[in-house]
């Protein structure tokens, strides 16, 4: 019952920071239509650093040290 909870909450890291990796680049399109360089570029850093170098990086590497230790 507990690495079950423990996976849900891994997988769970996971698509949350997919979606705030979505969410910097589509809002950084958005801007970029709109003629807005600047936000389009907050965002876009928004979305690489915050998104895929803090967060996804971190969770799909503790999310694969889960799998080799319960061996799934």
């Amino acid at each position: 019952m507990l690495h079950k909870i423990e996976k849900i909450y891994l997988i769970a890291q996971v698509t949350f920071s997919v979606l705030v990796i979505l969410f910097g680049f589509s809002y950084g399109i958005r801007c970029l239509v709109a003629n807005q360089i600047f936000c389009a570029l907050c965002f876009a850093v928004i979305g690489y650093v915050s998104g895929y170098r803090l967060l996804f990086k971190a969770s799909m590497a503790e999310l694969r040290e889960y799998k080799q230790r319960v061996g799934k």
